[in-house]
């Protein structure tokens, strides 16, 4: 998958000023709402994660009012569905969309 991934010529490790100073924005603002958010939220984040804070969305999970499951995967990166594990990654998804759509 790593190689697959480098070869992607879609790939690359850079992004704007400009989406960067709105993703930081974004997710702040994210924070200071999460306890407007009421509708069921499913979560899930892999430890190693370099993209996407850990500690942040762990913080947000915990103020989210409405059900919310946070899964974390131990060491995992930012595409859990790219992992070598990744079925487990899938029944959780399937599973916890199964049980909200009842």
């Amino acid at each position: 998958m790593v190689d697959i991934y480098k070869s992607d010529p879609l790939v690359h490790p850079l992004i704007s000023a400009r989406l960067g100073a709105e993703l930081i924005g974004t997710g702040e603002w994210m924070l200071a709402h999460a306890s407007e958010f009421k509708e069921p939220l499913l979560l899930m984040q892999g430890t190693g994660d370099r993209l996407v804070s850990p500690p942040a969305t762990a913080e947000f999970a915990s103020k989210v009012a409405g059900e919310t499951l946070f899964k974390t995967y131990d060491g995992w990166y930012h595409e859990l569905h790219n992992e070598p594990d990744k079925e487990q990654v899938i029944k959780v998804m399937v599973d916890w969309i199964l049980e909200h759509s009842k």
